[in-house]
C-alpha cells in the first residue's frame, strides 16, 4: 500500500501552467476535511461535509432555504433533505418568517451556534497558519485578490 495520497499526487504533480481551479479546489477540500475533522474533535461527530455545504450558507440573523439553495448551488431537494437532518441533530431550526409568510426562516440553535464558534475558531486558526506561511502582508493581499476576483465575477463591487 503506498505511504502517499491521491491527493498529495495531484499536488505533487501540479506546476505553474495549472488551472487556477485546480489549486482552488485542492485547497478548498483539504481545509474543509481539516474543519471537519477538528469538528468531530470538538465534540460534533455527526457533521459532515454535505452538512458543511448548508452551514456556510446560513447567516446569523437567518437565511430562507431559497437562499440557501441560491448560494449553495445544489437542488432544492437536496438543500430541503440535509436541512431536515440538520434540524432533527438539533443544529438548525426552521420558523415562521416575520417578513414573507409563505418562506419559513432558517436559524441556528444554540448547538448550532456552538458548531459556528467551533468552526469559526479553527478557521482562524487556519487562517493564522496560512499568514505564517506566507507572511501577514502576502496574505492579506490574497484575501483581497480574491475578494476583487469574485465580485468581478459575480458581477459585484469591491
Amino acid at each position: 500500500m503506498p505511504d502517499y495520497t491521491l491527493d498529495q499526487i495531484r499536488v505533487d504533480s501540479l506546476d505553474a501552467h495549472q488551472p487556477l481551479g485546480r489549486y482552488l479546489i485542492l485547497l478548498f477540500r483539504a481545509f474543509e476535511r481539516d474543519l471537519i475533522t477538528a469538528l468531530q474533535q470538538a465534540g460534533f461527530d455527526d457533521v459532515s461535509e454535505a452538512d458543511l455545504q448548508i452551514l456556510r450558507f446560513v447567516r446569523p440573523e437567518g437565511s430562507t432555504a431559497k437562499d440557501i439553495t441560491a448560494l449553495a448551488g445544489i437542488s432544492k431537494q437536496a438543500v430541503g433533505k440535509t436541512l431536515a437532518s440538520l434540524e432533527t441533530a438539533g443544529y438548525l431550526q426552521r420558523q415562521p418568517h416575520a417578513a414573507d409568510g409563505r418562506a419559513r426562516l432558517v436559524t441556528f440553535t444554540p448547538r448550532g451556534e456552538a458548531l459556528l464558534w467551533a468552526a469559526i475558531g479553527h478557521i482562524a486558526g487556519v487562517e493564522q497558519a496560512y499568514a505564517t506561511q506566507l507572511g501577514a502582508e502576502r496574505f492579506g493581499d490574497l484575501k483581497a485578490m480574491l475578494t476583487t476576483l469574485l465580485h468581478w465575477h459575480t458581477g459585484g463591487t469591491p
